[in-house]
């Protein structure tokens, strides 16, 4: 794409591999309501396994027929005041989060599209064809080493939870979580102490690593080892064909449980996506909403439910004529400590910093 721009003077691209629209001559991702219904349908016809258009819930003929009152009593005219207030008051009892890399950035681990910061800036001094190449499973077969070398820093930084996580876990506490769907595979949620069974990791996680043709389970820790040599992990077991074998990729490589562009979501994701349903309260926080079908969650959302934003910028996803919307503005961390001040809660830990490996 990059090379295409430069002999065209055609700036920008639609990314095949996520759905994002890429603009080069002002070196970020772009969005409006237009291009939403592009990704959003792009997005639909790559990931059929998750039907995000006309979405009902089970057994329902149409959004507006049969539904609980609960989810219908969000008010139109949502304030921030009527919010502390429903969660003092635990007005909203199935609130659904939708996560990003964005709550971790505190904690030191850095999001994938902030340009100059993000880890797709950092992997263009590798030379790849495209910044989502680095998690490309194609891309990986064929040559491991950047995907190695990249990891060896990016999936090896010790981090703690920040307030984002302690604040998903303060609604769980206090009875009020349905579920927390994140894009995130850092899984500081879970060290935060939310249970397990409220957490689905999307994009899959860092807690096991198996071969990506035979799907042997490897220990995680030979993965890390490999990692901090910088040197793609090969399997030991699997047997690949004499037409695909070669000198240079022997055998089948060793990855963590992450989702690669190329791969299925996981179980976990298709079997509760729906639940989003059910959901009498949204928070939408520290993502971009551009990568589907996760992104495409939001149209699982029952109308009128109300969603609260939490990021730095608006991704200009959610439609505001189908729900009422409230928008926490910039830095993450400080929105929610004052939401938690205002509400009257206290959170298990104090903000922690991440620390290098």
């Amino acid at each position: 794409m990059a090379l295409h721009n430069e002999n065209t003077g055609h700036s920008v691209a639609l990314s095949v591999s996520d759905a994002s629209v890429w603009c080069y001559s002002c070196d970020s991702y772009i969005t409006s309501p237009a291009i939403a219904k592009l990704t959003k349908r792009l997005g639909d016809i790559k990931f059929p396994e998750v039907d995000v258009i006309d979405a009902k819930p089970e057994g329902k003929s149409s959004p507006d027929e049969n539904v609980s009152p609960s989810v219908f009593r969000a008010l139109e005219d949502l304030t921030y005041a009527g919010l502390v207030a429903g969660l003092q008051d635990k007005k909203y009892q199935k609130i659904v989060f939708l996560t990003g890399a964005g709550i971790s950035v505190a904690a030191g681990i850095p999001d994938l599209r902030t340009p100059g910061t993000g880890l797709y800036a950092k992997v263009a001094e590798l030379g790849l064809p495209y910044p989502e190449a680095i998690f490309s499973l194609d891309f990986l077969k064929k040559d491991p080493s950047p995907f190695f070398k990249i990891a060896n820093g990016f999936l090896t930084y010790k981090a703690n939870p920040v307030k984002s996580h302690y604040f998903i876990k303060k609604v769980a506490d206090e009875g009020m979580l349905l579920m927390n769907f994140t894009q995130n595979i850092d899984g500081l949620e879970l060290d935060a102490g939310l249970p397990f069974e409220k957490l689905v990791q999307a994009h899959g996680h860092m807690r096991t690593a198996r071969c990506c043709e035979c799907s042997v389970s490897v220990p995680i820790a030979e993965f890390f080892e490999a990692v901090a040599q910088e040197t793609p992990l090969y399997c030991t077991v699997c047997e690949v064909s004499e037409a695909e074998r070669s000198v240079e990729q022997p055998r089948g490589i060793i990855k963590p449980d992450i989702v690669f562009f190329g791969e299925n979501l996981p179980m976990s994701f298709l079997s509760n996506a729906r639940k989003i349903s059910e959901a009498d309260l949204v928070f939408v926080m520290g993502t971009s909403l551009k990568v589907f079908p996760f992104a495409g969650l939001l149209d699982l959302i029952q109308p009128k439910v109300p969603i609260v934003l939490v990021n730095r910028e608006d991704p200009g996803r959610i439609d505001r004529g189908r729900h009422p919307v409230i928008f926490l503005e910039g830095e993450i961390e400080e929105n929610l400590a004052k939401l938690v001040d205002d509400v009257g809660w206290e959170l298990d830990k104090p903000f922690q910093s991440g620390e290098k490996a």
